[in-house]
């Protein structure tokens, strides 16, 4: 299943974009990575409010651009935060997060000449690759984390709205600043402290704000 949404992420924006090669400056390759300052939205998990550590990630991304106004990217990004259940004013820790995000984004390339820069807009869809790791607690008064484990993460599906600048500081050499906002839900199971599993989902909506190097050719 995991094979099958990632190749329809990719193909599918691929085909579409076919006819544009060579036409109107177009037809070039980027490669790049950038880093993120990211923030998850406090979601709900069931009866409990979820919340998430602000943290930062890392992404390496390969670019085509079709024309000088159009371009497909294909993203990989780490994700590592914490997630805490909370109640009233009571929190509790309950393990880490980990995603592996695959984003195919679409942009719009706005070109500012005097600046030597474009802006873009995009818009894509992502396939989320999930994991948790329960924290261990020793703590009697620990809240959350002595009766409830997160059993698994469901990989999920998701879309992702962007903003960006790139200033071009040769030809080939780019700077990155990106605005991203992501939406998208996961399942999880928890398991009670009397051993019943239930399932729930967290909304795991984040923003995202990035600083980043690219080089086309």
């Amino acid at each position: 299943m995991r094979l099958k949404v990632l190749t329809a992420i990719f193909l599918i924006p691929v085909m579409w974009t076919s006819g544009f090669c060579g036409s109107d400056a177009g037809d070039r390759w980027g490669f790049g990575c950038r880093v993120f300052y990211f923030d998850i939205a406090p979601g709900t998990l069931g009866d409990v409010d979820s919340e998430f550590d602000q943290s930062a990630s890392a992404e390496l991304h390969a670019i085509y651009h079709a024309t000088s106004s159009f371009s497909l990217e294909l993203s990989a990004q780490y994700v590592k935060t914490g997630m805490a259940a909370c109640y009233d004013d009571q929190c509790g820790d309950m393990g880490t997060l980990e995603q592996v995000p695959i984003f195919m984004t679409a942009n719009l390339r706005f070109p500012v000449e005097k600046v030597n820069a474009l802006l873009y807009l995009g818009a894509g869809i992502g396939y989320f690759i999930n994991s948790f790791e329960n924290e261990a607690h020793n703590d009697t008064n620990t809240f959350f984390a002595l009766n409830q484990t997160v059993v698994n993460v469901e990989d999920s599906l998701g879309s992702v709205l962007s903003f960006g600048v790139e200033y071009q500081f040769t030809p080939t050499i780019s700077l990155l600043f990106d605005v991203r906002c992501i939406f998208q839900k996961a399942d999880i199971k928890i398991q009670s402290e009397r051993g019943v599993v239930e399932d729930s989902s967290t909304p795991l909506n984040t923003s995202l704000f990035g600083l980043g190097l690219r080089y086309s050719f």
